[in-house]
């Protein structure tokens, strides 16, 4: 009877880490499909424009929070999002933005950390060389959506759909 019920545990975790794995790559997806649109490559990417590929993105999953574009030095150049900083941020230290710019994946994906507006969230960032420059489009996830999403029938229903 141990057994049987570890089995089913261990079935019922590999699901959900199943679930949680594509989610993320879709929310890639989503990303990488914005920054390959040509209105991203515009060289300056504006808060109108960023805003709307912000609300095409909620409406895809409302775990997105915000969208921002970074240079290559890790300045954030335009943001849309619930937070408004008060000041010039500067990702260059972080590890995402590093590790993003020093290996040959074009995406990051963090764990959850508190970051600059002190909350819980983890990034997602996809980079594209386009001439001579890095573009890097970043978004911020609410974990408790995604634990949201993984609770509900739709997640494992949408994930059942697949197999």
């Amino acid at each position: 009877m141990h057994e049987s019920l570890r089995a089913h545990l261990a079935v019922i975790a590999e699901h959900q880490a199943n679930t949680f794995d594509l989610f993320l790559r879709e929310r890639l997806v989503n990303l990488a499909n914005i920054i390959d649109d040509p209105l991203f490559a515009a060289d300056r990417v504006d808060g109108p424009l960023l805003r709307g590929f912000l609300g095409e993105l909620q409406q895809t999953s409302d775990a997105f929070v915000d969208l921002g574009v970074v240079s290559e030095a890790g300045e954030l150049e335009s943001h849309v999002g619930p937070v408004n900083f008060p000041s010039r941020i500067s990702y260059q230290d972080e590890v995402w933005f590093r590790e993003l710019l020093s290996s040959e994946r074009p995406s990051v994906i963090t764990e959850i950390y508190l970051g600059f507006r002190g909350r819980p969230h983890f990034t997602i960032a996809v980079r594209r060389r386009r001439n001579d420059t890095i573009q890097i489009l970043r978004s911020t996830l609410s974990p408790e959506r995604l634990s949201n999403y993984l609770t509900t029938l739709e997640g494992l229903a949408k994930y059942m759909r697949l197999w």
